[in-house]
């Protein structure tokens, strides 16, 4: 792990490139890269354009967290 790191602030709603990122159902902003963190954290926030979700998946090797800031959403688990 590096020993200094640069912080940035990246505002709701902005991506840490400027980058416009759309997923079908979804737009996401990138906050930390895995490679600013040798793959410790990745972090996006998204932002769903319509109903609906990610089809069913896993991540076998990561731990995924939720932090849902507005409506209802359903997740199995």
């Amino acid at each position: 792990m590096a020993e200094t790191a640069e912080v940035k602030m990246v505002p709701a709603g902005e991506d840490i490139e400027g980058v416009k990122r759309i997923m079908g159902f979804s737009r996401l902003t990138i906050k930390v890269d895995a490679a600013q963190t040798l793959g410790g954290l990745f972090l996006i926030e998204q932002y769903f354009v319509k109903k609906g979700g990610p089809p069913r998946h896993m991540h076998p090797h990561q731990d995924e967290w939720f932090y849902v800031m507005e409506g209802t959403f359903v997740f199995e688990i």
